[in-house]
């Protein structure tokens, strides 16, 4: 697959990690594998607005392109193309 195996962090141990004055190797541990866990999220949610960007300059640079944005309407359809539809 994709994306790898991972195991929760109990919220509880982690909370009680974060709060002792001084730290047994196990809090450590939970303490880094939280703030591990917080910033793989940070990088992973980065994704969305950075690929939204490329696309909108993608856009940009395309009407620049064509010489800008052109609204287009929509007109009745001409006699002449309406009789050969029917």
């Amino acid at each position: 697959m994709i994306f790898q195996e991972v195991n929760a962090i109990d919220g509880t141990k982690l909370e009680e990690a974060n709060k002792a004055v001084s730290r047994n190797p196990d809090q450590d541990a939970i303490v880094a594998a939280g703030q591990a866990g917080d910033r793989m999220t940070l990088k992973a949610d980065s994704a969305i607005p950075a690929a939204m960007a490329v696309i909108y300059l993608l856009i940009l640079l395309y009407f620049k392109s064509i010489g800008g944005y052109k609204a287009v309407t929509i007109d009745e359809i001409p006699e002449e193309k309406a009789s050969l539809r029917d």
